[in-house]
């Protein structure tokens, strides 16, 4: 479950014209286990017999963390708009009881640039 979201707009500077930045702070409590609590892979649980966090085993707590950044520039060419979206996720304690909530020392990360001309043609290649 998302705990904080903060989302901001930053103006013309010496590096970009314009950028919109996204963060997220998560956290995920595991408060019971009402069924078949040999069958749930969390450190304290039969299933998970190493009772390790790296091994995978879910803990009681997991935060993680997603940050977003697009910086923009206008009239590159003649018509042309350019902008580079980031965006970087990981997670910073803890392994999520969630089913695909994340893992501590484990994310993502995109790069991109994306092209507008006249908006009317888009063009985003992704790495």
């Amino acid at each position: 479950m998302p705990l904080v979201n903060v989302v901001g707009f930053l103006s013309k500077n010496d590096l970009f014209d314009s950028a919109t930045y996204i963060t997220e702070l998560t956290y995920n409590r595991l408060q019971k286990v009402t069924a078949n609590p040999n069958a749930f892979y969390g450190v304290g649980y039969a299933a998970c017999a190493t009772n390790k966090m790296m091994d995978g085993c879910a803990t009681r707590e997991y935060w993680g963390l997603a940050l977003q950044f697009e910086p923009k520039w206008y009239q590159v060419w003649s018509g042309v708009d350019l902008s580079l979206p980031m965006f970087l996720q990981t997670g910073l304690k803890g392994n999520s009881p969630l089913v695909f909530g994340g893992w501590e020392g484990n994310g993502s990360y995109s790069l991109g640039l994306t092209g507008r001309h006249v908006e009317k043609i888009l063009a985003e290649p992704a790495i």
